[in-house]
């Protein structure tokens, strides 16, 4: 049983969101791709002549346009997301190919639209109506490299009409999920899920290659006293069968484990690479918030020790016998805080308006 592969993977800027298209769309030589072939290649979801930022920046004007008035997307926000969609090659002439494509089409609407497509959209006078989503804009079916894949350009609207990639792509729990979904949407074709937390060990590739080199120097068994030419050969051959099927055994099974393995290991991969982007976007966070280019470990220490200042400070206020002391100095410090704001904000405004000038 073969594995089916599921890649998922943000879309940073509009750069890599152009250098995707050109490669998903062949407008340069592919390195792994056959230019003999690339006629092959079939385009199941057409984007209509558009490349991936037209596409992106085309649904956001059209959920403006069906009254969604949200705040502005930043921007640093993440407009698009590829997923990649293909099976091991030991499997690339046992599945067909016309039925697997229907049935990626229809895992890629189902998960990376809202249920039922549906989006609600809030009117001015606090009535609500249904527009429909089309976040999968583009399906492109490779068949130019070894095994047949497909790349699917999304554009991540939520329920409320809002670009919000993190309702896709929130953790590595909802990672997980993608990759068991996608494995029980393919597995009518003989293909599943790759094994998750499986580790390979020296010890395993040391059996596998050991058991490799058993076959190939298996040594053919001494003739017997009387034994004429013909029974040997038989006896020879049923011996060299049983050893060979003995190692295929093991051989089979060690390959099976190293398969899982580099399964597990794509699939950790995609899973590390959402969990540090989503680590990154905090450590910014936190670095604007402190007024400091990044996040250093002097500035982390100086970050804990002002939390665990202010939770001490809460926990006195709540605990100091004398209330009205308490009270008063609790209302002192909400007091300078609202001031210093204050502060900061006619600071921003003064830059503002220096800019202007």
């Amino acid at each position: 049983m073969g594995y089916a592969i599921c890649r998922i993977e943000k879309i940073t800027n509009r750069k890599e969101m152009t250098s995707r298209y050109k490669h998903n769309f062949r407008e340069y030589d592919v390195a792994n791709a056959s230019g003999e072939k690339s006629h092959l290649n079939r385009e199941i979801k057409s984007l209509n002549g558009k490349d991936y930022n037209e596409a992106s920046n085309d649904e956001l004007i059209r959920m403006r346009l069906n009254g969604y008035s949200g705040r502005k997307e930043r921007s640093d926000a993440i407009r698009g997301i590829e997923v990649v969609l293909s099976y091991s090659y030991e499997d690339k002439d046992n599945v067909p190919l016309g039925k697997w494509v229907e049935k990626n089409v229809a895992w890629l609407e189902e998960n990376f639209n809202p249920k039922d497509h549906n989006i609600e959209i809030r009117n001015p006078d606090g009535t609500t109506r249904i527009v429909k989503s089309d976040n999968v804009k583009s399906i492109v079916v490779h068949l130019d490299e070894a095994v047949p894949h497909i790349h699917a350009f999304i554009v991540p609207i939520d329920e409320k009409g809002t670009l919000n990639a993190k309702r896709y792509t929130f953790n590595r729990q909802m990672m997980q999920g993608y990759q068991t979904s996608y494995a029980k949407a393919m597995s009518e074709f003989g293909l599943k899920r790759g094994a998750q937390n499986q580790k390979t060990t020296f010890d395993d590739i040391k059996k596998y290659h050991n058991e490799l080199k058993n076959v190939v120097s298996a040594e053919l068994p001494e003739p017997l006293p009387g034994e004429s030419v013909l029974d040997y050969r038989t006896r020879a051959n049923e011996e060299f069968q049983r050893e060979k099927i003995h190692h295929r055994d093991d051989i089979l099974k060690y390959q099976q484990k190293l398969k899982e393995s580099r399964a597990d290991v794509v699939t950790s991969m995609v899973e590390q690479k959402s969990d540090n982007e989503a680590l990154s976007k905090q450590m910014k966070k936190l670095a604007k918030e402190y007024d400091v280019p990044e996040i250093d470990n002097t500035t982390a220490r100086q970050i804990r020790r002002d939390t665990q200042q202010l939770n001490e400070f809460k926990k006195a206020v709540e605990n100091y016998p004398d209330r009205a002391k308490a009270d008063q100095v609790y209302e002192d410090f909400n007091r300078m805080i609202q001031w210093q704001r204050e502060q900061e904000r006619k600071r921003k405004r003064k830059e503002r308006e220096e800019k202007k000038q």
